[in-house]
């Protein structure tokens, strides 16, 4: 996440500076893509995710967002145990195969925004509501078996923000931040935070 972020705010400093708009000049509404950095993550070299994002702003310090995020990475294992002796001379047979896991997390919601601003940098930070979806299956092949299946899991939960965002233009900005979510409201232990960075243009 952080060399995506420091590519965006260098190629924002690169451009021409936008003039400096007191909040009364911002514009209303803006649209943003993102990539995002969303739990479960296994580490190591994962494509990111994506979000986008729509904002009104009414009046310029407070205002109203809605965000749609996904999210997929599958995970293949390689099973090759050769043959073992167990305890009391029981025999353990070798196993060969490969088990291939696929996990799809999508998830939609509001917030109420706040926003404070000092030249073309902002500050914004909110939380809100959202709905979740975690798809997974699986395959698995071990010697002459082969075993399926899938679980879909849907719960309401809250979600919480804080970004920087940086204007480039009066139209185009860069942004980069965390998100915090609460995925089950029945249980503490869905909570998770990552994350984010993208561009948002205003209208």
């Amino acid at each position: 996440m952080s060399r995506l972020t420091i590519v965006l705010l260098l190629a924002l400093f690169g451009t021409a500076p936008a003039a400096a708009q007191s909040p009364a000049e911002l514009r209303s509404q803006s649209i943003g893509a993102a990539a995002h950095w969303a739990l479960p993550h296994p580490g190591g070299a994962v494509k990111p995710g994506v979000q986008v994002s729509w904002r009104r702003w009414r009046p310029a310090r407070f205002g109203i967002g809605a965000d749609l995020r996904w999210w997929r990475r599958n995970v293949t294992e390689e099973i090759d145990s050769p043959a073992q002796q167990g305890p009391e001379g029981v025999r353990i047979p070798s196993m060969q195969g490969r088990s291939d896991e696929r996990i799809s997390s999508y998830s939609a919601g509001v917030a109420l925004l706040g926003r404070t601003t000092a030249g073309r940098v902002s500050l914004v930070a909110g939380a809100g509501p959202g709905f979740f979806v975690e798809d997974r299956s699986h395959e698995t092949r071990i010697n002459a078996s082969h075993d399926t299946g899938s679980t879909t899991l849907r719960s309401f939960g809250v979600h919480g923000l804080t970004e920087v965002e940086v204007r480039a233009t009066r139209r185009l900005s860069a942004f980069a931040g965390l998100r915090l979510e609460l995925r089950d409201v029945r249980s503490m232990e869905s909570n998770s935070g990552y994350p984010t960075a993208g561009v948002r243009f205003a209208f």
